[in-house]
């Protein structure tokens, strides 16, 4: 449940930072279409929920909180559409144990790249929706790291990671680009919410065993066990967007 609360509480403040953006927006600008012909290159970052879905769907892959980040460009000139990147991790379970100077902790993880192509249809309103088609691969892994517990900041000295697959991803996005602070007329920050789908191929991951709660493991990677399927996603992400102006593309 804390991790359904904590995007919808962030939802909350970024959507209270945006009203009084929108009118600023309206006053800023003489026409959306400037906004359309101007805006040249985006960045964005934020978090997602990764949650497992058809085959992927099993115990002990939790939807999980995580991040994302991407960088798009314009590549056309009569109608906004971009060309970019995106990557994004996220941690499904953890198990930590402590040896009194020594502390281990294994986190079966998700890490993503994809290619991303994004048409954003212009409007004369000031939310502006967009779709992206993206196509890449994830690669499932388990990440141990080493603690000092007697260190102040109790940081990880040293960190492997083992047993990585790969799978083939390609998917589909909706989102919302809402604007919330305007630099000129060209660039802006924007509050982005979005919905991404995933199909992803068969890969090989970890999961905790049945019987991780009786054993009296030497090492935290000890309490998963492998399996295999589909690993099909889909992401909920909210996030910023620094879109940065050219002036015309002429």
């Amino acid at each position: 449940m804390k991790t359904i609360r904590l995007p919808i509480a962030i939802l909350s403040a970024l959507l209270l930072l945006a009203l009084p953006g929108w009118t600023q927006e309206e006053n800023a600008r003489s026409s959306s279409e400037d906004y359309y012909d101007k805006n040249f290159f985006q960045l964005n970052g934020g978090m997602t929920l990764g949650i497992p879905t058809g085959n992927f769907d099993v115990p002990g892959v939790d939807a999980s909180l995580g991040w994302n980040a991407s960088a798009l460009i314009r590549i056309t000139r009569s109608f906004p559409v971009y060309a970019g990147l995106e990557v994004g991790n996220f941690i499904y379970d953890r198990e930590r144990l402590d040896f009194g100077d020594l502390e281990l902790e294994t986190r079966p993880a998700v890490f993503q790249m994809h290619g991303m192509l994004r048409i954003a249809p212009p409007t004369n309103f000031f939310i502006r929706p967009y779709v992206d088609g993206m196509a890449g691969f994830k690669s499932l892994h388990l990440k141990t790291k080493f603690f000092d517990p007697q260190s102040e900041d109790n940081s990880a000295f040293e960190s492997e990671t083992e047993n990585r697959d790969n799978a083939f991803s390609f998917g589909i996005a909706l989102g919302l680009e809402i604007p919330i602070f305007h630099a000129d007329d060209a660039s802006h920050l924007s509050l982005d919410l979005r919905c991404s789908y995933f199909k992803g191929g068969s890969a090989e991951y970890f999961v905790r065993r049945d019987d991780a709660a009786i054993l009296n493991p030497n090492d935290p990677i000890e309490v998963y066990e492998p399996t295999n399927s589909t690993t099909d996603l889909i992401m909920p992400h909210i996030g910023l967007t620094f879109n940065f102006g050219r002036g015309q593309m002429d």
